[in-house]
């Protein structure tokens, strides 16, 4: 368990007993955050951005194979419920931040999700 996070942080997250990286994209207060998470599965038919393992970015983000982010992994958690990954020293360049956020709020908006307008309005 993480004590804080800060925006760029590659942090873990844990799906279905697996864990993945995610990027810090938002901090909500000290105790919940806004991430994206990545997977190394290609869903064929939705917008992604795939960061390379072996590229600067995958390499600040200590990623060990080619990642995709999807819009729709934007989400709002606890931070207590997120670990280091790697030695918890990873960063997520700036500008690769940037595209990030893009892509989830991008997801957001087309997405007319649930908790896309309070997403949304922590991200302003």
């Amino acid at each position: 368990m993480l004590k804080s996070v800060e925006l760029r942080d590659v942090v873990s997250i844990h799906y279905d007993g697996e864990p993945h990286p995610a990027v810090v994209l938002h901090r909500i207060d000290g105790f919940a955050v806004i991430i994206i998470s990545g997977t190394g599965q290609h869903h064929a038919g939705h917008r992604n951005i795939l960061i390379d393992d072996k590229k600067r970015a995958g390499k600040s983000m200590m990623l060990t194979k080619p990642t995709y982010f999807y819009g729709r992994s934007i989400k709002m958690v606890p931070v207590s419920a997120l670990s280091a990954w790697r030695n918890g020293k990873a960063k997520c360049p700036p500008d690769q931040t940037r595209v990030l956020l893009e892509l989830g709020k991008e997801w957001l908006v087309e997405s007319q999700h649930k908790e896309a307008g309070s997403l949304l309005s922590a991200l302003q």
